[in-house]
């Protein structure tokens, strides 16, 4: 499962073929045309799962003619003997093993690297497993039929298991609908998944569906499987009557069984019927989910699919259903977010209402285990805080002190700690949730940092305690009230109503670390930077700080007050970011340099669609927004300072490289839809961002 999400999503794996494409196959064109027909339709297929906005996509098996007719087309050892009716009136070729079986080739390398190339998300492949494929064969060779299934897992399925993993696939489903059809074979179908998945460096899942005893056969010998990730049926045999009780939860009996039996794995909790047109309510997908988390005791270890392959149903139909999946899957966050778990059980204790919410073990960054050379990281100006922590760092000519982060746990403060204002936005009579409080601990969450946020109670600070490695502190209520009006391209704000962050009561969140400090309209007083100048290095957001409200209400930025904020911050150790209009024209642009010299800190200047300029240690950047990943280019906001400050400062990146990837997530960003990225995007599309060295 991915780190620090959740209630992740996914698709099981088929959808129906498009009729265009059914058509094309049937017509005379030569091969290669279809092969790229079929490349157009899973192309169709992953965005459409993207945008929906799973966790984990495939190409919904678009090359695949069935599920056991397609792989065995690969297989020597078998001859195709008819057709069976498998269920409604679906029918599939049934083969006889006449022969030693073994792989002829690998039957899904190639769709994977399509899947691959074109996904934004984690791929997740589904694999036929082997004990399905011997219990829809008929066995005219081996002894039994337990021994065909450990032939298959030897022969064929990990071999093909193994060149998917060679070719960079991390998260495997394998498909064993058959698992539970004779219940005194359930040891055969461990026997046989094990052996297929022995020695693979993979994330494993299994999928099992319409069990005939509701997978009670699956205990005890399911303890001993090899898979981290069941991806079970449930909605099937569930009432669609509202409620998150045992009396309307009649399908999720499993649910007591795996908690019983101390099975430690993870759920893929099927919540969409897959045989039925009939809509679920997106309230009968969160009162599923809910159930699920009270009786497991812990929604971390839930991630949310429907039963099965959707390719029964239209393409309409599916995606309606994945749509209303999302919903409730929204709607089950939101609820675990307020605390209305009924009191579920966590790694931590217990969850009680209003609470902050479940915590299961530390984050880990994505390369956190690996030991890089030695970086040189240069922050500004010895200022009190860093003569405890400065390690084996050296000066320059300037008088700052450079700071070795190849090591960065040793020598820079690794717990990052924002102080923040939350915010709600009236944009055209609809009011969001906004506020760099929100954004910024979402982004530092998503990039799966660990954060303290301290900012005022409201809407924004009960959406972050939903969001795993994201502590809480609560400075004061109320939110800032902004009315925005949108015309065009551009955007007037105006004022509603100020709130002041009460700090005094945070103190105890403070302490060593990374400080990203950012208010929109004065709610954070400048003190409280000098204040946190002293525990550890500052990014300092200068929007809250240079704005000035006019009578009517309108906001815009004095140049006046970004001086003297500026003149005021001197050689404390701060970095301050804003975008190009919030700084005074002197600094802007090349101007950086100068201005960063004559105040003596450290800057980011950023912009929309043009280049951005940071000023670090001495050292003068311009870097190049990245176009056409889910918008037009941006170096602005919010995510850009949390990226940035968790980049460069605790994991001590190079200025350049760091910027890089503020910059991409700034961009990604703009997706539309949550999770606004990963981290393996943010470290992707960075490679796309252009940063020059100026001076």
């Amino acid at each position: 499962m991915p780190e620090g999400k959740l209630l992740p999503t996914k698709e099981i794996g088929s959808l129906r073929k498009p009729a265009w494409l059914l058509a094309f196959l049937r017509s005379g064109a030569p091969q290669e045309e279809k092969e790229l027909a079929r490349d157009e339709a899973a192309l169709a297929n992953i965005k459409m799962l993207e945008g929906v906005g799973l966790d984990y996509v495939y190409d919904g098996e678009v090359r695949r003619i069935e599920m056991y007719e397609y792989p065995v087309r690969y297989i020597e050892g078998f001859e195709f003997a008819g057709l069976v009716r498998s269920f409604d009136n679906k029918y599939y070729r049934k083969a006889r093993v006449v022969g030693p079986v073994r792989l002829r080739e690998n039957y899904h390398l190639r769709e994977f690297e399509f899947v691959r190339r074109w996904a934004s998300r984690t791929p997740k492949i589904p694999v036929t497993g082997p004990y399905t494929i011997a219990d829809w064969s008929y066995d005219e060779y081996y002894r039994d039929k337990g021994e065909l299934a450990v032939e298959l897992a030897r022969n064929v399925i990990r071999p093909l298991l193994q060149g998917l993993v060679e070719a960079g696939a991390r998260v495997i489903q394998i498909d064993e609908p058959a698992a539970t059809t004779h219940p005194d074979e359930v040891p055969i179908f461990v026997e046989a998944f094990n052996e297929s998945v022995r020695g693979l460096d993979a994330e494993i899942h299994v999928h099992i569906c319409y069990s005939g005893d509701n997978y009670r056969s699956l205990y005890p010998h399911a303890l001993e499987l090899r898979a981290s990730h069941y991806a079970l049926e449930f909605a099937n045999r569930d009432t669609w009557e509202l409620g998150a009780d045992d009396e309307h939860r009649v399908g999720y009996d499993f649910l007591r069984l795996m908690r019983e039996h101390g099975d430690p794995r993870t759920l893929g909790l099927g919540v969409v019927d897959v045989h039925t047109d009939r809509m679920e309510p997106p309230e009968l997908v969160r009162d599923r989910i809910l159930y699920a988390a009270r009786v497991l005791g812990d929604p971390w270890k839930l991630m949310v699919n429907p039963d099965c392959g959707l390719r029964t149903r239209s393409r309409r139909v599916a995606l309606q259903k994945l749509e209303t999946m999302m919903r409730g899957v929204e709607m089950a966050r939101a609820a675990l977010a307020r605390g209305a778990g009924g009191g579920i059980r966590t790694h931590e204790g217990e969850w009680p209402t209003g609470s902050q919410g479940p915590r299961v073990g530390p984050l880990r960054h994505p390369g956190a285990d690996r030991a890089p050379a030695a970086r040189i990281c240069a922050f500004p100006a010895p200022s009190r805080w860093a003569a405890g922590i400065r390690g084996p760092g050296r000066g320059d000519a300037a008088g700052r002190t450079l700071y070795t982060a190849g090591r960065t746990r040793a020598h820079l403060p690794g717990r990052m700690i924002v102080i923040a204002s939350s915010t709600r936005d009236l944009i055209g009579g609809s009011e969001r949730v906004g506020g760099p409080a929100f954004y910024i601990g979402t982004a530092l969450h998503l990039l799966g940092a660990e954060a303290v946020v301290v900012t005022g109670e409201g809407a924004a600070a009960a959406l972050l305690r939903g969001l795993h490695g994201i502590r809480v502190e609560v400075a004061g209520g109320g939110e800032t009230l902004f009315s925005i009006d949108v015309d065009g391209d551009s955007r007037t704000l105006r004022l509603i109503r100020a709130s002041r962050m009460e700090l005094g009561g945070a103190a105890g969140a403070w302490g060593p670390g990374t400080y990203i400090i950012s208010g929109t309209m004065g709610e954070i007083p400048v003190e409280v930077v000098e204040e946190a100048a002293d525990r550890g290095p500052v990014i300092l957001d200068l929007q809250g700080f240079v704005r000035e409200a006019a009578d009517g209400g309108e906001v815009a930025s004095s140049a006046d007050l970004a001086r003297g904020l500026m003149r005021r911050l001197a050689g404390l150790g701060v970095l301050v970011r804003g975008e190009r209009f919030e700084f005074p024209p002197e600094c802007r642009d090349e101007g950086i340099a100068g201005c960063s010299r004559r105040y003596g800190l450290d800057m980011a200047i950023t912009d929309a669609g043009n280049p951005f300029y940071l000023a670090v240690g001495g050292s003068i950047y311009r870097g190049h927004p990245i176009w056409g990943i889910h918008g037009e280019p941006i170096g602005v906001g919010d995510v850009f300072t949390a990226a940035l400050g968790h980049y460069l400062l605790s994991l001590g990146l190079p200025a350049e490289e760091a910027a890089a990837r503020a910059s991409a997530a700034a961009t990604l960003k703009l997706r539309g839809r949550q999770p606004w990225f990963t981290p393996a995007e943010v470290e992707g599309a960075a490679r796309r961002v252009r940063v020059e060295r100026l001076g």
